[in-house]
């Protein structure tokens, strides 16, 4: 019997102890969860704080002559994201002033209509999967080995560091000289409609970044993991065959799921443009020059969309700067563009590293150098560069519910403002829309990573805004 009530009285002790210990695991979690960065509110509770402050706000509907850019804010969390709900409604007030609403009812520059729904739509549905899925790719290949990397750590803290007073500059004369540009122009571009343009011939080419794609594929970035504690003025001549590999071409390339973008573009606007002429090229062809006339050098093309173009010959690079000078568009969908060099190999199909992305190599070996391999070259005719990988980024302006994951920041102060998203970093410079004139075309940059909101609808507007208004 005594036996009996020992085992009864350490059964209720170890049973006391288990639930004490299960309580204070959610009570951490919750507590890490409340405390998250990235916090996203409990929707019952959260909703009812939102309408209020919306109420508090009198915002409602933000009326802008039916030209709005409606935003769902339950899956737009990144407007409030990084805000503790008592900070709710200086941060919309904040924002939605800094978009152009003064006095909460003068509509300048871009318009937005914000709603607080708790339903999520389809389209907000495909939206998110999409998006998971492309973090998923992303993620697999996208590894960063910069986190262990002393040199790029180094090298980019003192980069920034030096050119903290040049980048406050270009800042400040950027917002000088937009104050110069009409404070309509983007409103008047939305509210101007797309009717009658359907019968636009435009040609529209669309580069499938096969460079870039074989760089990942098992190849350059294999090799930066083996050495990242290669110092300044150290050489490694091992494992140099990791930095040349083949390059997908056709099918396997329209499926790699770095052209995912580029496809959701080409379907979009052949809905939009049906009588416009798109072509899929790579990099290959734009290496060759075939997006000109073979003895005029004269375009083919009047747009020219790039996605994760990272990697590119100089014969690829200085292409497309011509086709921009000759006064073609050139729209770029993704950040970190044109931030290293290869060279081609048109018997093996094959492309070697040579320059950029921290390192240079002559074929034999490989040592340590600069981040960006034409950096003052694509200041002036891009207008922006790479920013900064292992830095935290936050938006405070955010219509295309967008997360951190690589952006340029502004270097030209001769670029004209589509959109300020308004980035909060330790480094404090612009990350932005923009376009920017070259010889007699234009670079239009979106300045994020445009593969991962490529199905957001507000994006999709914007950028119609962007081709009609380019017609």
């Amino acid at each position: 019997m005594n036996n009996h009530l020992v085992k009864k009285d350490l059964l209720i002790y170890v049973s006391i102890v288990f639930i004490i210990g299960i309580i204070l695991l959610l009570s951490s979690n919750l507590s890490s969860y409340a405390l998250s960065k990235y916090q996203v509110y409990n929707e019952n509770n959260s909703d009812q704080k939102y309408k209020k402050n919306v109420d508090d706000l009198n915002l409602g509907t933000l009326e802008c002559h039916n030209n709005n850019i409606n935003i769902n804010n339950k899956k737009d969390t990144d407007y409030l994201q990084n805000k503790e709900i008592p900070s709710t409604k200086e941060s919309l007030k904040n924002s939605i002033s800094a978009n152009g609403f003064n006095d909460w009812n003068t509509p300048v520059n871009i318009c937005l209509n914000i709603n607080f729904n708790k339903e999520v739509d389809k389209s907000s549905k495909l939206e998110n999967s999409f998006v998971k899925e492309m973090s998923i790719a992303e993620n697999e290949d996208d590894i960063y080995y910069n986190y262990e990397d002393e040199y790029v750590n180094e090298y980019e803290k003192n980069y920034f560091k030096k050119n903290q007073i040049k980048i406050n500059e270009i800042n400040k004369k950027v917002i000088e000289n937009n104050k110069k540009i009409e404070k309509q122009d983007f409103k008047e571009r939305l509210s101007s409609g797309f009717a009658g343009r359907e019968s636009t011939k435009l040609n529209i080419a669309f580069i499938l970044p096969t460079f870039t794609m074989a760089a990942y594929d098992n190849a350059f970035y294999n090799f930066f993991r083996l050495y990242p504690n290669i110092q300044k003025d150290e050489f490694v001549s091992t494992d140099i065959n990791l930095l040349s590999n083949t390059v997908p071409t056709g099918i396997n390339a329209l499926n790699n799921h770095k052209s995912n973008g580029l496809n959701k573009l080409k379907d979009h606007l052949s809905d939009l443009l049906p009588q416009s002429n798109f072509e899929f090229l790579d990099d290959k062809m734009v290496h060759d020059g075939l997006i000109f006339e073979s003895q005029q050098q004269q375009n083919i093309y009047d747009i020219i969309i790039l996605a994760h173009s990272e990697y590119v010959t100089q014969e690829e690079y200085s292409n497309l700067k011509r086709f921009v000078h000759n006064g073609g568009i050139l729209f770029l969908l993704d950040s970190n563009t044109f931030y290293a060099e290869v060279k081609y190999n048109n018997f093996d199909n094959e492309i070697t590293f040579i320059k950029g992305h921290y390192w240079a190599s002559d074929g034999v070996k490989a040592w340590r150098d600069v981040k960006e391999r034409w950096a003052d070259e694509t200041t002036e005719w891009v207008g922006s560069n790479f920013g900064c990988s292992s830095c935290i980024i936050n938006f405070d302006n955010n219509p295309f519910s967008y997360v951190h994951h690589e952006e340029n920041f502004v270097t030209n102060s001769n670029v004209k403002i589509l959109i300020d998203y308004q980035a909060k970093s330790e480094f404090s410079y612009m990350i932005a829309a923009y376009e920017l004139l070259f010889g007699k075309g234009k670079v239009i940059s979106l300045g994020v990573f445009g593969d991962d909101i490529v199905h957001n609808q507000n994006f999709l507007k914007f950028f119609d805004s962007i081709v009609f208004s380019n017609i």
